[in-house]
């Protein structure tokens, strides 16, 4: 596969082979919580507000020691370079509080004199050129004096050249040498901001600012496959340095694979001897707006990048995959790429201990009664899956509810929720459930940023519970990582679907909406087809809604208004979790039952309100909708020219965390019950 480079100025690069990512992040809101019409009709695709890494030095957890190196030769071989950059918004204010980008790059140091090096690779665009330190090695110092060439670039077009020279941003003169100290082993950092400079038409600018820069010996080497232009695949091998916290055991790679220069990835080990890279994992900033992202691949499925660790060894059991947010989510599929770590200087990597929580015990003498559990169907870390359902205890002592059953590997765990004040949602924290396998029990709810609490829904009336989105069990209380996890949680007996009376009568009938499902960008007009059939003054509909095959939802007449209950349940999605019809109230803003008008003149029903189906009771959290005005039947002042049903069932898939995802929507996903890949 071709290289390329990627430097401060680049804006454009070239692409060999892509695939075009359409993702439709969802935000999972409180199950309990209602949302604005405005909301509902014109809800705007979600930002993602990336967190940079925090500014610090690479090596600021390993108490770094000063030791004179005893000769200048031992600062000779192949190193990394580590650079936190950063960015500008004006001369008066060059930082801004975090790296917009981390680099580590391959690089030499070859020794020029008694006391002079020459250092190959000071950034990303200095592959080719060196720049000459002095080295003091009595007081462990080195000095860099400014002005030397770091890179040429050259414009194809016109073949001007432009020279960028390295420059200290903290002096004053501009003539002030860049400093740093040398540190045991030989380790160099340098103390101060720097930045490249180039001049056009007689006035000087700035091209990136670096900070904290570290340059270390390599200690380890990365092999992983690799494909050309032809497909022949082989194994490449490149230094990286992998920085190991003391405290978390997170092995921090620099210099990570070669698709993008100089990747920084954060690889969290758990206790097991596993490892899980988090799928979409920010890696670095490309140019003006955009970042690469990293996520496993398998050949079949994006997933997340999982692997083992063996003493000195780190093994992928996946491939990779990158995506980049220029113009749209694009990247590159590369299932070849399956990588081994290996540590090259005698050291092995540190495994955590194992967790520990405080385990949940209920009150003495707590009453108990037992409930159904249902899971859609459950992932390990393996890939593994299957349906799940079990019989759970459950105790109540005032707002305290206890669960004993939910972990599916350790069903005597008891796991506590409070009730809360309107007595419709349970809270449970994120609850230690034991140790399986040597690794730890976390029950938590999903959350991009690790586990999170859970929210159930609780329905009194019925006596059930239930999550409509994914449960995980974590292997740790802060860790991405995890044992395994369910889509959907059920306890107690699920609702049957609307019962239709033996020999219902129905007739096709025509309906017209502006119609916006949880996978598409816009609303848009929808013509299609329902079945309608009266009993009395009940009303049965079958088909509103194609995300559920099948489904009917029954309303009452009251003069010339059908009401349909809110909360009905209408059946289950394709990917089996729950789905119910609400309504939203513009004047109440609160949910509340669905009223067509009818008229019966001209047989045809109109929307007084949004039409919503959701996975969440008393949510307008929706994953189809039709906006107020659905007309059923033919409304003689508009009429319904066309139809164009939907197919019921047709092109519905999911994520992880059970959001409805487009079609475009590249990656791992669920569709009628089975984990696919969309590619």
């Amino acid at each position: 596969m071709k290289k390329f480079l990627l430097t401060s100025l680049a804006a454009l690069f070239a692409v060999v082979s892509f695939a075009q990512f359409k993702v439709t992040k969802q935000v999972v809101t409180p199950m309990n919580e209602t949302t604005p019409v405005s909301r509902v009709l014109d809800r705007q695709p979600v930002v993602k507000n990336v967190k940079a890494p925090q500014s610090k030095n690479v090596f600021a957890k390993k108490a770094l020691r000063r030791a004179a190196i005893g000769s200048i030769d031992e600062l000779q071989g192949e190193f990394i370079v580590c650079n936190n950059e950063f960015s500008y918004d004006s001369e008066a204010q060059k930082l801004v509080s975090a790296p917009i980008s981390r680099k580590g790059i391959s690089a030499n140091i070859e020794v020029t004199g008694e006391n002079t090096i020459a250092i190959y690779g000071i950034d990303g665009n200095a592959s080719e050129t060196s720049i000459t330190a002095t080295v003091d090695i009595v007081n462990s110092t080195i000095s860099i004096a400014p002005g030397q060439l770091i890179w040429t670039y050259e414009d194809e077009e016109s073949g001007e050249k432009t020279d960028f020279v390295m420059a200290n941003a903290e002096s004053e003169t501009g003539t002030d040498p860049i400093t740093g100290k040398i540190y045991e082993g030989g380790i160099i950092v340098l103390d101060q901001l720097w930045y490249e400079s180039y001049t056009e038409e007689g006035n000087s600018y700035r091209n990136g600012y670096f900070k904290g820069t570290s340059i270390a010996v390599a200690n380890g080497v990365m092999e992983f496959g690799d494909k050309d232009k032809d497909g022949n695949v082989s194994v490449v091998a490149q230094n990286v340095l992998v920085v190991q916290d003391p405290e978390t055991k997170v092995a921090t790679v620099w210099n990570f694979h070669n698709f993008v220069k100089g990747q920084v990835v954060e690889i969290p080990i758990n206790h097991d001897k596993s490892f899980l890279i988090e799928s979409d994992t920010q890696l670095m900033y490309i140019n003006g707006e955009n970042y690469i992202y990293l996520w496993g691949f398998d050949g079949k499925y994006i997933t997340d990048v999982t692997g083992t660790v063996n003493e000195d060894k780190l093994i992928s059991n996946v491939g990779l995959a990158y995506i980049y947010t220029s113009g749209g989510r694009r990247g590159w599929l590369l299932p070849e790429a399956q990588f081994t770590i290996t540590l090259t200087d005698g050291s092995q990597f540190a495994l955590p201990d194992l967790e520990e929580g405080e385990l949940v015990t209920p009150p003495a003498g707590l009453v108990t009664k037992e409930y159904p559990l249902s899971v859609a169907t459950w992932y390990d870390e393996n890939g593994a899956q299957g349906a799940y359902e079990a019989t759970v205890k459950i105790g109540v002592v005032d707002s305290d509810v206890y669960f004993q059953g939910i972990d599916k590997d350790l069903p005597e765990a008891w796991v506590k929720g409070v009730l809360n004040a309107t007595k419709d949602t349970i809270v449970v924290p994120v609850t230690y459930t034991g140790a399986f396998n040597d690794a730890a029990h976390f029950i938590g709810a999903y959350s991009k940023t690790g586990p999170s609490e859970l929210k159930l829904v609780y329905d009194a009336d019925a006596d059930t519970y239930e999550y409509g989105a994914t449960v995980m069990c974590y292997k740790g209380s802060k860790s991405s990582s995890f044992n395994y996890y369910m889509n959907g949680m059920f306890i107690g007996v699920k609702p049957a679907p609307t019962a239709v009376p033996d020999g219902l009568e129905t007739v096709e009938m025509p309906f017209k909406g502006n119609y916006r499902s949880d996978e598409d960008d816009e609303a848009y007009e929808l013509e299609g087809t329902v079945n309608v059939g009266w009993d009395g003054n009940d009303l049965y509909i079958q088909n509103l809604f194609s995300i559920v095959e099948d489904g009917w939802i029954k309303g009452t007449r009251n003069g010339n208004k059908i009401v349909f209950a809110k909360n009905q349940y209408i059946g289950n999605l394709s990917n089996s979790l729950s789905c119910y019809l609400t309504g939203y109230d513009s004047e109440a803003k609160a949910v509340s039952d669905v009223v067509f008008t009818y008229n019966e003149n001209d047989n045809y029903f109109v929307a007084d309100m949004p039409v919503i189906a959701t996975r969440f009771k008393s949510s307008t959290k929706y994953e189809a909708f039709f906006a107020k005005g659905l007309v059923i039947g033919t409304d003689p002042a508009a009429g319904i020219s066309t139809v164009k049903a939907e197919k019921a069932g047709s092109g519905i898939v999911y994520n992880l965390a059970g959001q409805r995802v487009g079609k475009e929507y590249k990656g791992l996903v669920i569709k009628n019950g089975r984990k696919l890949v969309n590619k």
